[in-house]
């Protein structure tokens, strides 16, 4: 016992002696430079690995640590200070935590995130290791500490393990029209009220069906699917993402900040832009989409997926509506806004009946055979797709009178048909994908001409 405490006092000297030499303080080193160190003064190895891990854990940290970290993380690791690891690389938009998978295992997802952030901070090797270096490199929040076990996270949640307490329908939100053309039309919304725990929205599972007939392709109708909480979009994405290879159906991944405080109601929207041009076969159509599933984060740190709760989920059939779903159906502009398209004739001296004279050795080209006028009334823009023209002739067919037919809008061509044999003495001319945008309240100048034969 005599010769164990007097290495320990040579040892308690031997330090003492380095502390007051080193330019760092020994609490600012690393556990491998006190090491070091320590080996350099003599002291063996063995005991200088001991003293050094009490010596680089005791101390304050430095200033640029974080006293949530205190160990080496790496492959098969688990524990809170993982957990922690994980919420921070999240936030930061390195690591997307896989869809029912809760934090606090070090894995090689959780690997690959690090290795990112290591390389984006400078931090060399860029491997995926989370030791000293990494850590005095970490982050700190206000407090000074990354720790989340405690009452706040680092994401600003607020409370302990939290749940949801309620998902129900938002009752304004049933049998909603998307008219063609209009932008982020509410179709399905939920109030959602957590538990014991602010709660931050990271993705929801949607799935769409469609009626007993008519389309069944989604991006025929919409042109996006667009996520919102309490009045702010948090995701969209585009339509032909729900095909019929996922049967309609996809977990929408939400922009940080979608955060429910507890014991609140929030209103959670799905919103729908439609396509400006919907076949007239399909107007009239219905659809209907359910919540499958929502992930979330409480202020612990825990990714929960919830299934079951309230409106959260279904098991019918994808013919009928159920008790988890709501309808609604894309219409055209006449039936889904207030518009009118009013027709009117144009130049009277070009409409009556006038005299053209045609020579058998001059072409004569570019000819105002026709003119009338177009109004939008409403509040509601348009997007003209077609327009066709009747046409006669008498005693000759068609093609041996002209050869193309021009229309103009305000004096700017925007469409030209060829005329054929095909079409005999009287035969409709059709000017189709126009794709005119027309604003509510203007009035339009349109003309048809033509090239005649010689």
């Amino acid at each position: 016992m005599q010769n164990l405490f007097a290495k320990t006092a040579g040892v308690v000297v031997a330090i003492a002696l380095l502390v007051g030499v080193a330019v760092p303080a020994a609490n600012a080193l690393t556990v491998s430079q006190i090491t070091a160190l320590l080996v350099g003064a003599g002291i063996d190895a063995d005991t200088a690995a001991t003293l050094a891990a009490v010596l680089g854990t005791s101390g304050s940290s430095s200033s640029s640590s974080c006293t949530a970290y205190t160990r080496d993380l790496t492959i098969g690791s688990t524990g809170a200070d993982v957990a922690q690891l994980q919420t921070m690389l999240v936030d930061g938009g390195y690591l997307t935590i896989p869809v029912g998978v809760s934090k606090g295992y070090f894995g090689s997802l959780t690997q690959s995130a690090l290795a990112s952030w290591q390389a984006a901070n400078g931090v060399s090797p860029a491997v995926g290791y989370f030791g000293p270096i990494t850590r005095s490199a970490m982050p700190c929040d206000d407090s000074g500490s990354t720790g989340s076990t405690g009452s706040t996270g680092s994401t600003g949640l607020q409370g302990g393990a939290g749940v949801i307490d309620e998902a129900k329908f938002i009752g304004a939100l049933n049998n909603e029209e998307v008219g063609e053309g209009q932008d982020d039309v509410e179709v399905v919304g939920w109030d959602i009220k957590p538990e014991n725990s602010d709660i931050q929205i990271l993705a929801v599972d949607l799935d769409f069906d469609k009626g007993a007939s008519g389309n069944s392709n989604f991006h025929k109708y919409a042109d996006s699917v667009s996520i919102w909480l309490d009045g702010t979009k948090y995701a969209e994405v585009d339509a032909d993402e729900f095909t019929r290879s996922n049967e309609y159906r996809k977990t929408i991944s939400l922009d940080r900040g979608a955060i429910i405080k507890d014991g609140d109601m929030g209103e959670l929207v799905v919103a729908i832009s439609a396509v400006n041009n919907i076949d007239s076969d399909d107007e009239g159509d219905s659809w209907d989409v359910g919540l499958r599933s929502m992930r979330y984060e409480d202020a612990q740190g825990a990714i929960i997926t919830d299934t079951s709760t309230d409106n959260i989920g279904d098991s019918t059939d994808d013919t009928t509506v159920g008790t988890d779903e709501r309808a609604f159906t894309f219409e055209g502009f006449s039936t889904a806004s207030d518009l009118e398209f009013k027709v009117r004739g144009g130049d009277s001296t070009i409409n009556s009946s006038q005299t053209i004279e045609v020579s058998s050795t001059t072409k004569k080209d570019n000819v105002t055979v026709l003119s009338f006028e177009v109004e939008v009334e409403g509040d509601s823009d348009m997007v003209l797709d077609q327009v066709v023209v009747d046409a006669t002739s008498t005693n000759a067919l068609l093609n041996s009178v002209i050869s193309t037919a021009y229309l103009y809008v305000d004096g700017s061509r925007v469409g030209s048909e060829s005329v054929t044999s095909a079409m005999a003495t009287a035969a409709e001319i059709t000017f189709d994908d126009l794709d005119l945008d027309l604003d509510a309240g203007d009035t339009y100048d349109f003309e048809v001409r033509v090239d005649f034969q010689k």
